[in-house]
């Protein structure tokens, strides 16, 4: 009998720690794990054709479920964008990736922006290869953002 217990209990544990150490959204998300400089970052007025903005930043996002995100406009402030503060973007919280992988969404959890703290933000995605492009799901919002992975 206490063989028994013995094993169920090793099998929970090893079940269990499985269950940790897969990556929140499974092989989706394991695309996006790593770190991605910014390439581009484009903004527009819902409804207008998108232009360039002058943003430097990177995108990091864990294994265990983590992303940290910082973003700073080159030259000046930034006024129009509810994301800084400043010309300055930076959050982290936990993220996970839709099963079709083509939504991630970001339980922001500290923020530059103290009203950001606590929501979840949900971003469309496309990973090809080592390219990352995220979008809003929101129709309210118009801009993409391009990444280029660096490890």
């Amino acid at each position: 009998m206490k063989y028994h217990i013995a094993t169920a209990g090793l099998l929970m544990v090893a079940l269990a720690s499985t269950a940790m150490a897969q990556s929140p959204g499974g092989d989706s998300a394991t695309r996006l794990q790593g770190v991605w400089r910014m390439t581009s970052l484009e903004q527009g007025t819902p409804g207008s054709d998108l232009s360039a903005v002058d943003f430097t930043g990177q995108i990091v996002f864990t294994d265990n479920g983590v992303v940290a995100v910082q973003a700073m406009k080159t030259s000046g402030d930034d006024p129009g964008n509810p994301y800084a503060v400043n010309g300055y973007e930076a959050y982290y919280g936990a993220y996970d990736v839709a099963a079709d992988g083509t939504v991630v969404t970001f339980d922001v959890q500290s923020s530059v922006v103290r009203d950001l703290i606590g929501r979840k933000l949900e971003r469309a995605i496309e990973v090809t290869d080592d390219r990352l492009v995220i979008t809003p799901t929101s129709k309210d919002e118009n801009w993409r953002v391009t990444y280029e992975r660096q490890d």
